[in-house]
């Protein structure tokens, strides 16, 4: 990585101001309703900001390809980031100071962390309030601050996690100097890094999206919408024919289908992603006649 590079990432790990704990005796029940417009804005301020500089880093680290799964172990171990002349060190470097560096102190990012921890651990039905602010470290006041109920905790975490996920996806997709193959790979590539760093959420994320009534649906099909029109072309160029929006539509569907039930995550091992990617590739029709 060229070190005008590197001191430009650097500057993703930027600290953003802290937002102190607040701690209070309050009972979860006496505060539901809605959160006051001056912490609910700072909260929708900081979410952009997150997503922004996250899909930044989710970026740099999709080159890794398997080793993407060092990623993620040192990432849920808290192992100490990796020296500056380690190029492959260096996205590690960057992800473990920007998760430090972000504001992470804060009282909407933790909770945050702790419903996405929550969500993976339980699933989105079983946790109840209580289980994020214990996992947050927050009181009931500032979660009702910040959110209403768990439901819009989730939505902010999909908002935040497709935002980076599609990103990453798109900037591949999108390159004037990549082949048709190329962009391919880098979808797969895409497709498999989000499961290798953050497995148990991103399934509960995408399960929770496509339930029948979820809120999450009209971003669901939104995020669909986008894929197709990003994917379509590409997958038409390589069969050499101009594919119809349904097959491009149900194709990424199969996708996303076969992703959630390889199970992949930090666990896996770097041939479990690569049969994955294998697989995913044989679903988006690629070699077919």
């Amino acid at each position: 990585m060229k070190e005008t590079a590197k001191k430009g990432l650097r500057g993703v790990a930027a600290r953003v101001p802290g937002r102190g704990k607040q701690r209070g005796g309050e009972s979860v029940e006496t505060k539901r309703g809605k959160a006051p417009p001056s912490r609910q804005e700072e909260g929708r301020q900081l979410l952009e900001e997150l997503k922004v500089r996250g899909a930044v880093v989710f970026r740099e680290v999709i080159h890794l390809g398997p080793q993407v799964l060092r990623l993620a172990r040192a990432v849920q171990t808290g192992v100490k980031p990796l020296k500056d002349d380690d190029p492959e060190g260096a996205p590690l470097d960057l992800l473990l100071r920007l998760s430090e560096g972000l504001g992470f102190e804060g009282s909407y990012v933790n909770i945050l962390r702790g419903a996405a921890k929550s969500f993976a651990t339980k699933g989105f039905e079983a946790v109840v309030i209580q289980d994020i602010l214990d996992s947050a470290g927050v009181s009931p006041r500032t979660f009702y601050q910040f959110f209403a109920n768990k439901g819009e905790v989730l939505a902010a975490l999909y908002d935040l996690v497709i935002y980076v996920w599609t990103d990453a996806m798109r900037t591949g997709l999108e390159s004037k100097k990549a082949s048709a193959t190329d962009k391919l790979q880098h979808t797969i590539a895409t497709i498999l890094g989000g499961y290798a760093i953050a497995g148990d959420l991103v399934r509960v994320l995408e399960t929770e999206a496509v339930r029948p009534g979820s809120p999450l649906r009209p971003l669901e099909r939104e995020r669909m919408r986008r894929e197709c029109e990003w994917i379509g072309p590409v997958l038409s160029e390589i069969r050499g024919t101009k594919l119809t929006d349904e097959w491009v539509r149900l194709r990424i569907a199969a996708v996303r289908a076969a992703a959630l039930e390889l199970g992949l995550g930090a666990h896996s091992t770097e041939q479990d992603l690569i049969r994955g990617g294998m697989l995913l590739t044989q679903l988006l029709g690629v070699g077919e006649k």
